[in-house]
């Protein structure tokens, strides 16, 4: 198994712990968590096909399209300090949530997505423009985009650096990246360890953490403008439960509704640990520099 960094190049890495039939392995120059060995493109492609191309997963994700909604009215409301408008491209754009909000707010927005599922959804129901394909392998004109948006997608490509790369080399001078990633340093990661909710492998090829999201965009000519970290309370709290085999079905359902409860009573504290950049999720906001 090659294990040199294909961020930074180093070959000082570290092997954490087995996750199924790969090894969890962490830089110790730029940070960056992988999975070693790297998938190939067809297991890629098999794995994204069985975790996302279901019905089931059209209604989960249909079902929870208010939260989607509430999230891009969050991610625009920073958006507009740095960019108010223009031509915008959602990498990972699934079922056109996402793009809905963006185009309401004013955005030239287009989107592009692996999942044929997720793409004739976003086109028809939700009316969106958007392209059917691997954003590493599509053709771009150079300087045509003034924001892309890359959120909770980062980790799935086997080469994080080129489409960071990539990105720079559509965007506009001054363009504005829009990145969100699960957060490896996180608090839920710390405590969860190889049962945290993120660490779906091999769907999640690349773990990031605060450090090495500003390594890699440092090294593809982009500047930091924000940069914060969050949680999704239920999500962190399912998480805890979850790896103590406790859930809200049969038995277990009485007391996972007490404990929740309980649990809830620590979301002020989530202020704190954000601050300290400890949320489960990292978003940042990037500037070409040139």
């Amino acid at each position: 198994m090659k294990n040199e960094c294909r961020i930074c190049n180093s070959i000082n890495i570290r092997s954490m712990y087995d996750v199924g039939s790969y090894l969890l392995c962490r830089c110790n120059n730029c940070r960056v968590v992988y999975i070693n060995p790297i998938p190939s493109n067809k297991i890629i492609r098999k794995s994204n096909k069985d975790e996302y191309e279901t019905i089931k997963v059209e209604r989960a994700y249909i079902k929870m399209r208010h939260t989607f909604f509430n999230r891009a009215r969050i991610y625009i409301k920073r958006l507009k300090s740095f960019r108010t408008r223009g031509r915008l491209l959602d990498i990972g754009c699934g079922y056109g949530y996402y793009l809905s909000i963006f185009k309401q707010n004013g955005y030239n927005s287009e989107g592009i997505d692996v999942s044929s599922r997720a793409i004739k959804y976003a086109k028809e129901t939700m009316n969106q423009r958007c392209i059917k394909g691997n954003f590493s392998k599509y053709k771009f004109k150079k300087n045509c985009y003034d924001v892309v948006t890359i959120i909770d997608t980062i980790e799935h490509f086997s080469n994080p650096n080129n489409i960071i790369n990539k990105i720079n080399n559509i965007l506009r001078k001054d363009g504005i990246l829009v990145i969100q990633t699960p957060n490896y340093d996180s608090l839920i990661s710390k405590l969860t360890k190889d049962k945290w909710f993120w660490l779906l492998i091999p769907q999640h090829i690349y773990l990031f953490s605060p450090k090495s999201i500003c390594y890699i965009l440092s090294k593809n000519n982009f500047r930091i403008l924000n940069m914060s970290t969050w949680d999704d309370w239920n999500e962190f709290i399912n998480n805890i439960l979850q790896i103590n085999r406790i859930n809200n079905i049969g038995k277990y359902k009485i007391i996972y509704k007490i404990l929740t409860k309980i649990l809830k009573l620590f979301y002020p504290m989530s202020v704190l640990w954000n601050k300290l950049y400890l949320g489960g999720e990292i978003l940042v906001y990037a500037q070409k520099k040139y």
